[in-house]
């Protein structure tokens, strides 16, 4: 069919019918170039074809040709589906209509398109009375206000509230200005939330990864309003060279880019400090924040009964290991190293020289 031609139609069409005054509200309307009676296992169907226009209440739904059973209220779209509710439009290459239920199941590209959403799937089902879709095979969300994609193998969506819960498989993706700041979550399933309070939650097997920063856990809030990320059972977490772990881990970003980690109840901090000896520094405490600019550590600080094991080096080599104990300790760091450790209250430090043989206390 030419595309400007079913454009003009489709246009045409909506404005002979916006002021028809139906004979029964909730019945399906339908006109077509031609219309044929057949009997099909005992039921009278309707062919209709060319230019088929169908619609109810604000429901108008567009086609090459269709099959009306009017006894079950059914009606049956084929090629270059179109529909229209007023708020978005749904293409497909066939679409079975229940008058009754106001259901439409699709199939073959289906695409939901919105002014700042769209919905694809191989086929799902889409209720207009609550603008409703339950999404089967390959289910792809986009959402366009907030530069945002959340994609899975089956899942449902609710469009006026712009709520999406995506399972098998699924994924999340927040983009940055870069691939850099580019947010990937994946997950067994996902919840999505495109309006205020903007969120997003991944359940089960859950792996972040944004940069060189690369997170697991089996739950993960995902508070894109207030621009955190809350990281929750057994969560671990690397950037670079370092291994951080805690009973929780929350992730304060600004814009996508990562500001602060808060690492809480049993944090640590394992680097790597001779790749070739496999000797590590470690840092512990009740609680550990991480400071970053530029996406590197600045300011790392432990805090209640923290612990810190250090390899000491300069330009000879490491010079030996210096173990404290303390109320709270801070390490600067410069272009990414360490550059200076402050201990700060009650302290206790052993410095153990590099030919130490014997047992450090703090050994990982």
């Amino acid at each position: 069919m030419n595309k400007t031609f079913l454009l003009f139609y489709i246009v045409f069409g909506l404005s002979i019918f916006s002021g028809y005054n139906h004979e029964e509200e909730n019945t399906l309307q339908v006109i077509a170039d031609t219309t044929k009676g057949r009997v099909i296992d005992g039921e009278h169907v309707e062919i209709l074809i060319g230019h088929v226009h169908a619609f109810q209440d604000t429901i108008h739904m567009y086609c090459e040709w269709a099959r009306r059973f009017r006894e079950r209220r059914i009606m049956e779209f084929y090629s270059n589906v179109i529909v229209y509710d007023g708020h978005h439009r749904l293409y497909a290459d066939k679409i079975f209509y229940d008058e009754n239920e106001r259901r439409a199941d699709c199939y073959g590209h289906v695409r939901i398109s919105g002014e700042s959403d769209s919905l694809y799937a191989k086929k799902f089902v889409y209720y207009f009375k609550d603008k409703r879709a339950e999404a089967r095979d390959s289910v792809f969300l986009w959402d366009k206000e907030n530069n945002a994609a959340v994609w899975g193998n089956w899942g449902y969506y609710n469009s006026s509230e712009k709520k999406g819960d995506v399972f098998q498989a699924a994924k999340l993706r927040h983009y940055g200005e870069s691939d850099d700041d580019t947010l990937y979550i994946t997950s067994g399933e996902m919840h999505y939330q495109g309006i205020e309070p903007k969120k997003a939650t991944a359940v089960e097997h859950v792996v972040i990864q944004k940069g060189n920063f690369y997170a697991l856990c089996d739950t993960a809030f995902y508070h894109i309003s207030e621009d955190k990320i809350l990281l929750r059972g057994d969560p671990k977490a690397w950037q670079e060279d370092s291994e951080m772990t805690g009973d929780s881990i929350d992730v304060d970003l600004d814009s996508l880019v990562f500001k602060e980690i808060y690492l809480k109840d049993n944090a640590s901090i394992k680097t790597l400090a001779d790749s070739i000896q496999r000797k590590y520094n470690l840092l512990r405490g009740k609680t550990i924040q991480v400071s970053l600019v530029d996406k590197k550590p600045q300011i790392v600080i432990a805090r209640k009964n923290a612990t810190s094991l250090y390899l000491i080096q300069d330009e000879q080599g490491t010079q030996g290991t210096n173990a404290a104990i303390a109320d709270s300790i801070m390490l600067i760091f410069k272009e990414g190293k360490v550059d200076s450790i402050s201990i700060l209250g009650d302290v206790e430090g052993t410095f153990y020289p590099v030919d130490y043989e014997g047992e450090i206390e703090l050994e990982y």
